[in-house]
């Protein structure tokens, strides 16, 4: 099995045993975390960088490849798909978590407006093409099939897996399995994706509730009200109790994992 875009090894505890597995990314500082997991696994998994684009494999090298949330940050995710079915053995199986573009007209609009939101967390959503350009021409010996997974860098993801089932759109998925982001549409200016004060969340990496899957709330200061930035999720409810603010849920739900590192988080 292959995967790419390994990152700093998430994914690895959850590697079937009795299987070969090679790991691939482009970031030679990913892999250096990557390595610090491999010794605790139940596998010996090679770690190589390269680029998806041009992988130093050659043809039919796996029977399996996977990917999760790499081909929207693919400058060419078409040619690095092509690579991907270069490397399977025709029948084998890709497995891919991706963002992708709603093909409704109002939801899709919507994402393009929210795209910012994404590209302010280092991600940058592939929304232009459709998720028809996952089984295009280069592809079509392949199986193609999507997980939606919540909190997969917990010990809990076997289960949450289990409970998500198979989706076709993040929208399907269970409310349980969800958290929420408050994105401001007005009032005071600053870094969010609107250009007004950044996103608030109810749960960040270390709380129990945590998940990276959320659904957007869009916050809107009424006429007359003075703004003022609100911090936390208690205070969006206490604007909203008092009339200050409305909540509108366009029953859109992201995918917006934190990055944290010593000393700060994003």
């Amino acid at each position: 099995m292959l995967e790419v875009g390994v990152g700093t090894g998430k994914n690895m505890p959850y590697y079937p045993a009795g299987i070969r597995v090679t790991a691939v990314d482009l970031s030679g500082q990913m892999l250096s975390r990557a390595r610090r997991r491999a010794p605790h696994l139940r596998l010996p998994v090679p770690l190589v960088q390269t680029d998806v684009q041009a992988l130093a494999f050659p043809d039919a090298a796996f029977d399996t490849a996977v990917a999760t949330f790499v081909f929207c940050s693919v400058p060419d995710p078409v040619r690095g798909l092509r690579e991907v079915a270069r490397v399977v053995r025709l029948g084998g199986l890709v497995v891919l978590l991706e963002h992708v573009r709603a093909e409704g007209p109002i939801l899709g609009r919507l994402m393009d407006l929210l795209d910012p939101l994404i590209v302010r967390l280092m991600v940058r959503t592939s929304t232009g093409a459709p998720w028809t350009m996952f089984a295009g021409p280069g592809c079509a010996s392949s199986r193609l099939k999507t997980w939606v997974c919540a909190g997969s860098s917990s010990s809990s993801w076997p289960g949450t897996l289990k409970d998500a089932g198979t989706l076709s759109s993040l929208k399907e998925i269970p409310s349980r399995l969800l958290a929420d982001v408050f994105v401001f549409t007005n009032g005071v200016k600053g870094e969010g994706p609107f250009g007004f004060q950044p996103e608030v969340v109810d749960a960040a990496p270390g709380d129990p509730r945590y998940t990276p899957l959320r659904r957007v709330n869009l916050v809107t200061w009424k006429d007359g009200v003075r703004a003022r930035v609100l911090r936390s999720v208690e205070e969006v409810q206490r604007g909203r109790a008092r009339s200050e603010v409305t909540v509108a849920h366009p029953g859109v739900v992201v995918n917006m994992p934190f990055l944290t590192w010593s000393g700060g988080q994003r």
